[in-house]
């Protein structure tokens, strides 16, 4: 597998998806993601080697500082509520932007 994006729905199975990520030797090439702040932050704690990223349906300070507290290091926007703004400060806090849609 050369790596992709593996997406926690539903809190609860952080433990199985890091497991196998390590067990295949993945966790240079996923992306967990999650629109929920706690699977991430299990993720994390877990393992911090693994990528992780918020998705974010309303971009805002608040919403960075949650990704903060999340650990992720990527958030995700929908690219009709991308704002330049957002991006440069996302930026200055250290975290990536992923557009969509």
């Amino acid at each position: 597998m050369s790596g992709g994006f593996l997406e926690i729905k539903q809190p609860g199975i952080e433990l199985e998806v890091v497991s196998k990520v390590m067990r295949w030797g993945l966790e240079e090439k996923v992306v967990v993601l999650s629109e929920h702040m706690e699977p991430l932050r299990r993720v994390k704690r877990l393992n911090p080697a693994v990528t992780t990223q918020l998705d974010i349906p309303n971009p805002s300070p608040s919403s960075l500082r949650a990704a903060l507290v999340c650990m992720a290091n990527i958030v995700s926007v929908h690219s009709l509520m991308l704002d330049e703004s957002f991006v440069e400060l996302a930026h200055r806090r250290g975290l990536l932007v992923n557009v969509w849609g």
